[in-house]
């Protein structure tokens, strides 16, 4: 049963569980997952409807990772970005934290979950980026053609590409891309990589990666476009109350 209490909260019960009450907060976060994440659940049947809250209640606390330490941010001369923890937005799941790091290769960008989701949890990678694969988009009209953005195949160079300091190429995102508030974005990024990003169905069951774009706006600040997934999400270098 779906209903308001009497302070006007908005209460799920079943027959199965007690009453669990949201806040205006969970309950916009539950619904934003809901028509995001399940809608295949059957908004009738309080008990999946319990099931689903209960669910996306534990999203932000998935599987966090233990850190000895909280890493400091460094600069790395082959890196775009400072390497350490980012705050990222990754849809319906809210704010998750990732750890970027300088694979082993040399020449490769890691984003390894330190706070995870039902899908992709802790201790995962989610956010691979190719530094070899630099792009370079000089017209604002093509990136509202998801079909142009959509089909670059950027060339592997033989060593990781380091774009100029003053570097600046013009940014947009088209129509059909899924982000929440694209108001305060950047019009202009400082770099652009081909990159991969890893999805996963819930409980982490047939992990696979899909294509993506990394754009840097600037050392601390960067996005990640999902393009088989349509959908955007930015990341800013964590602070160390993680507030």
């Amino acid at each position: 049963m779906l209903q308001r209490n009497e302070n006007e909260k908005l209460e799920y019960k079943c027959d199965q569980c007690q009453a669990a009450v949201l806040t205006s907060s969970e309950e916009e976060v539950f619904s934003m997952w809901v028509n995001e994440a399940r809608p295949d659940l059957d908004m009738s049947r309080p008990d999946l409807i319990f099931k689903g809250f209960s669910v996306a209640k534990l999203t932000k606390l998935w599987s966090n990772c233990v850190l000895d330490e909280i890493p400091p941010a460094v600069q790395s001369p082959i890196s775009p970005i400072r390497l350490g923890l980012y705050k990222g937005t990754y849809g319906s799941h809210g704010i998750e934290i990732i750890k970027v790091s300088l694979s082993e290769n040399g020449y490769e960008l890691l984003g390894d979950k330190i706070l995870g989701d039902p899908n992709v949890p802790a201790g995962k990678i989610s956010l691979y980026v190719d530094l070899r694969k630099p792009i370079t988009l000089n017209d604002e009209r093509e990136m509202h053609e998801f079909d142009f953005v959509n089909s670059l195949d950027p060339d592997t160079l033989p060593s990781p590409y380091c774009f100029p300091p003053n570097a600046s190429q013009p940014f947009s995102l088209s129509d059909n891309i899924f982000m929440r508030d694209t108001q305060n974005l950047p019009r202009t990024c400082k770099a652009r990589y081909g990159g991969r990003g890893q999805i996963a169905a819930h409980g982490y069951n047939n992990p696979d990666t899909c294509r993506a774009q990394f754009i840097v706006f600037s050392e601390d600040y960067f996005g990640f476009l999902w393009l088989d997934l349509t959908s955007f999400s930015v990341f800013r270098l964590a602070e160390d109350d993680f507030s």
